[in-house]
């Protein structure tokens, strides 16, 4: 049975294969010039004859193993790709960290929910707020339109995770252009 450190193992080991491979291709890359051919260079001179000014068995030699070794490499590439397809799919499955998500940094004063935590506030959360700044600016720059928030409400017996929409205007009755009053967590 593979473990994943197998998987892994074997990977590296096909990754290393592919190394070897690649600068076995550039070595022979270098003996093909220095010969005075490439992979396309032209073995006949301009009547149709072998030319006399290269080694042309040599060149010939080194061209067959470079179509060789470039075959490998393509089917030991498909060999890595499936290895790593492998590996992710039999990953473990990561810690929920939605956890980290869930933390509120701030909270409803006055207006709207009081007592809401705010989780984020559009593209702003615990990490990016600026001690709150960051929220006004956003608010006042959304005028009008509909800024996605997720808040947690304490509804007696438990706490809900709600996303909401709120719409900065100057139409609300409450304090500023939200509102609501918010308190830094």
């Amino acid at each position: 049975m593979d473990t994943q450190d197998n998987r892994i193992s074997s990977a590296k080991l096909l990754i290393q294969q592919k190394l070897k491979l690649e600068q076995g291709l550039l070595e022979l890359e270098t003996q093909l010039k220095e010969n005075g051919a490439g992979l396309n260079t032209s073995l006949l001179d301009e009547e149709g004859f072998p030319r006399a000014d290269i080694d042309i068995v040599t060149i010939r030699k080194i061209r067959v193993e470079i179509i060789e070794k470039q075959n490998d490499l393509k089917a030991l590439v498909a060999k890595i790709e499936a290895s790593l397809v492998d590996i992710h799919q039999n990953m473990p499955k990561a810690q929920d960290t939605s956890q980290e998500k869930l933390v509120p940094f701030c909270k409803i004063g006055v207006g709207l929910n009081p007592g809401d935590r705010i989780i984020s506030f559009g593209h702003i959360n615990q990490h990016n707020h600026s001690k709150l700044s960051m929220l006004a600016k956003l608010a006042s720059e959304n005028m009008n339109t509909p800024i996605k928030i997720n808040v947690i409400r304490n509804s007696g017996e438990s706490f809900e995770n709600l996303q909401l929409n709120i719409t900065p205007s100057k139409q609300w009755s409450g304090n500023g252009i939200l509102g609501c009053s918010f308190l830094l967590l």
